[in-house]
């Protein structure tokens, strides 16, 4: 057809994002960041085994009421695991017809405070070493009238999607994924190595040197998404420009 334009191959794609990171006037900051955990399982262990054979860091954004006790001890082979608040229950309280969001929605700010700090609550008591003080809202969503009440519950961080910025003003270091592998609106289904290869390469393109997100969702992934996972989190580890950013770090208040 005419006006079609070809997707490149894996070999274009990796070359192009080669030549993109060897002309970046700055290094190349990314980090990662997977949602929904709860419990110890295959899927989430095959993406921690990932990152440890990487030495890459990891946040993990863990939802308060589905928090397995056991989580505490199974995560102690990987030391570079921090952990983020997720929301409370990942339970949508959206008014009828509307996206999916559980922090607003049909819920008073109160409310969403109120369940919030029941879910902190419960991190701090059982993963207290590992806890960074950042929320990450369930489908990175989250009424405006919300985040000005975030540091008075000891956030000091806010995490969603793309160029959201909304936490800056009221003194929460607001720091994003940009990069989602996975197709929600379509077939849920992972990108190809080339397909995820062209997103990461325009998010760093754009970056200008900014930290680059890349989100996983470890319980919606097969064997084909992690055998990709790998295969890019290696291709950028060959590069001494690219710099993978621990979370605690990332999301430090600098006096």
């Amino acid at each position: 057809m005419a006006g079609t334009v070809r997707p490149p191959t894996l070999d274009e794609a990796m070359q192009r994002l080669d030549d993109c990171i060897e002309i970046s006037s700055t290094p190349v900051r990314i980090w990662i960041r997977d949602d929904d955990a709860g419990g110890m399982t295959l899927p989430l262990a095959s993406l921690l085994d990932i990152c440890r054979n990487a030495q890459v860091p990891v946040a993990l954004a863990v939802i308060p009421a589905k928090l397995e006790p056991s989580l505490a001890v199974e995560l102690r082979p990987y030391p570079f695991v921090t952990v983020m608040q997720h929301g409370f229950s990942h339970t949508s309280n959206a008014m009828p017809g509307r996206k999916k969001i559980e922090l607003g929605g049909m819920l008073t700010a109160d409310k969403v405070i109120g369940l919030l700090a029941d879910g902190r609550s419960v991190l701090e008591h059982r993963m207290p070493d590992r806890l960074v003080p950042v929320l990450v809202p369930p489908w990175n969503r989250i009424d405006d009238d919300v985040i000005p009440q975030l540091t008075e519950l000891g956030f000091c961080g806010l995490s969603t999607f793309a160029d959201d910025q909304r936490g800056k003003p009221f003194g929460l270091v607001h720091i994003n994924t940009h990069v989602d592998p996975i197709a929600w609106r379509d077939d849920r289904s992972f990108d190809t190595p080339a397909a995820l290869i062209v997103k990461l390469t325009e998010a760093i393109r754009t970056a200008a040197g900014a930290p680059i997100g890349m989100l996983t969702h470890h319980l919606d992934m097969g064997e084909a998404a992690f055998e990709t996972l790998t295969m890019v989190v290696g291709a950028l580890r060959r590069h001494t420009k690219v710099e993978w950013l621990h979370p605690a770090e990332m999301f430090t208040v600098k006096p």
